[in-house]
């Protein structure tokens, strides 16, 4: 094809629109930071027959809720909308490809570390320095006559447990985000079957995250609805299947057996019954088990099986699970942050903190009985405010809940997650009431009985990546 011609020139920032068919997802407080820091470097692309934006579109997002009235653009002729769409993935799929030489991009942002004003300006912090040096100290040579040896990503010991066994667990790296889209791949779609907005985010936020589709939403509120008028985000928690996939090769037997008593969506069981063990999960609400078994349908069981109850844990006959249980794991409803039905038997719906630690109590109690000695419970947490602003100790509550229930505190792990819509309100919650935006939960470890019984039953704890050759070579060339 001949050089194009392209014709620059500033407009009316409203004379010109999206491309209705990006599907691309960006940071949109990121490129707001760096539009005010540097200002708009380069111009976005327009197609000149449409007026639609073919590179660029989050540039343009950007800088509408900066208030900008005009910007720069590039004016190109398409010849049809086909030409129009190829151009549009062509330089979004352009930076998929794109990769860093890690060892150089830790030099460049050691320079830049190093002087009067640090990082800022790059969109790169000391955290994000700090792990890059931590990734490239694990990419040494490892044992050369495994076959698997090489695994750029998470270096000798992560490849034998998956990811190191730290006790900081950060969703934002790229081996995170590869094996999470690994599980979603399946068709996992756990919101469904829960209502919309159980966070409660304001309208201002769902709409600028839903319809203009960027990412100030943690990826845990993701869901693409078939209506194309509905926003992308619903506002509602979902579960990430790698912690539970962490939890059930670190903490479960092979073909052992798992009891949620607060199960929610399916992905926990989904992903337990995919890794060949056997999940069963007690869900209050009908519509839930419901929903759940329809996944269950759609997407099989691998060489495992997952099962839901419907029912109060708290009462619920559980005569009919297969014991003993091998695992407890659960993420339980913290308290009346997100309220999941009108049912007043729901923990969420209960009209005190007090009132719901009873219950919260009896379940983990009753829960802890279908454990065997020498079990581990894993408990995914977070703090909780009260009216207020002043944090419950949820966490702590937790933990005397299992040690009333005669179980010892034995792991904590920080789940770091992405800054999501903090981005759009930590300011004006922070400059008035110096409150600080919580982007981790807690992810905590029981035991029942002797812990060190316990790993010799379980065996070396290895991640099991003999049984996935295929995908992981595949990983280890898509970084090399």
């Amino acid at each position: 094809m001949e050089q194009r011609n392209i014709e620059y020139t500033t407009v009316d920032i409203n004379s010109i629109e999206a491309h209705p068919k990006n599907v691309r997802q960006g940071d949109i407080g990121a490129i707001s930071e760096s539009l005010k820091t540097h200002g708009q470097y380069r111009p976005i692309v327009v197609d000149k027959r449409t007026n639609r934006i073919l590179a660029g579109n989050h540039t343009w997002k950007a800088a509408k809720t900066l208030g900008w009235q005009q910007i720069n653009a590039g004016f190109i002729e398409t010849k049809d909308d086909d030409e129009a769409l190829r151009i549009l993935l062509a330089d979004n799929r352009s930076t998929d490809l794109s990769s860093y030489n890690n060892d150089g991009l830790e030099r460049l942002l050691k320079e830049l570390a190093s002087t009067d004003i640090g990082l800022s300006g790059s969109l790169f912090d000391g955290d994000d320095l700090d792990l890059l040096i931590n990734d490239n100290a694990f990419e040494q040579p490892l044992d050369l006559e495994s076959k698997f040896a090489t695994n750029v990503v998470t270096g000798a010991i992560a490849q034998r447990f998956g990811i190191a066994p730290f006790s900081i667990m950060d969703c934002r790296r790229s081996w995170w985000k590869q094996r999470r889209d690994y599980w979603l791949k399946l068709g996992i779609e756990s919101e469904v079957g829960r209502n919309e907005n159980l966070l409660k985010f304001s309208d201002t936020i769902l709409n600028n995250a839903g319809r203009d589709k960027n990412l100030t939403l943690p990826n845990s509120a993701i869901y693409e609805y078939p209506n194309s008028d509905k926003p992308q985000y619903n506002g509602t928690s979902v579960f990430d299947p790698v912690i539970c996939e962490i939890a059930y090769r670190w903490y479960c037997p092979n073909n052992g057996h798992i009891f949620d008593p607060f199960a929610g969506g399916s992905v926990r069981g989904i992903v337990a019954a995919h890794l060949g063990m056997n999940y069963v999960g007690v869900e209050l609400r009908s519509e839930q088990v419901a929903a759940n078994n329809e996944q269950k349908t759609k997407l099989g069981q691998g060489a495992g099986s997952c099962e839901w109850i419907n029912g109060d844990s708290r009462t619920v006959d559980l005569s009919s699970i297969k014991t003993p249980i091998n695992l407890m794991f659960s993420c339980p409803p913290y308290f009346n942050l997100e309220q999941y039905s009108d049912d007043e038997n729901d923990l969420s719906n209960c009209p005190t903190y007090e009132q719901f630690l009873v219950s919260y109590n009896e379940i983990i109690a009753r829960s802890a009985n279908l454990l065997a000695d020498n079990s581990f419970a894993v408990w995914v947490v977070s703090e909780i405010r009260d009216e207020q602003g002043n944090y419950r100790n949820f966490v702590g509550d937790t933990i005397k809940a299992f040690e009333n229930a005669g179980m010892r505190y034995y792991n904590e792990c920080i789940y770091v997650q992405q800054s999501g819509s903090w981005a759009m309100r930590i300011g004006r919650m922070f400059g008035a009431s110096r409150k600080i935006a919580r982007i981790h939960q807690n992810i905590l470890v029981f035991a029942k009985g002797d812990p060190f019984a316990t790993t010799e039953t379980l065996g070396e704890g290895e991640w099991g990546y003999d049984n996935e050759p295929q995908w992981l070579e595949e990983l280890n060339n898509e970084q090399q």
